[in-house]
């Protein structure tokens, strides 16, 4: 059984997003493609976690790609 991450807490989306940076530097990604929606119940706090994501990637990695 499958419990996804309550993506509605900012401690919890904030360990994604570092997660993501992480890897980056591990393995020197340029970007990253999403196919779907960070929740999919609340189209206000997808918008603000997607622009979350974007904000602290784009400071450390500029030209990140995010589709």
């Amino acid at each position: 059984h499958r419990l996804p991450p309550d993506l509605s807490k900012e401690d919890v989306l904030d360990h994604g997003i570092q997660e993501l940076i992480e890897s980056t530097k591990m393995f020197g990604w340029d970007g990253v493609r999403f196919d779907g929606h960070f929740t999919a119940v609340d189209d206000t706090l997808s918008t603000y976690n997607m622009r979350r994501t974007k904000e602290k990637i784009w400071k450390e990695y500029p030209d990140y790609l995010i589709d």
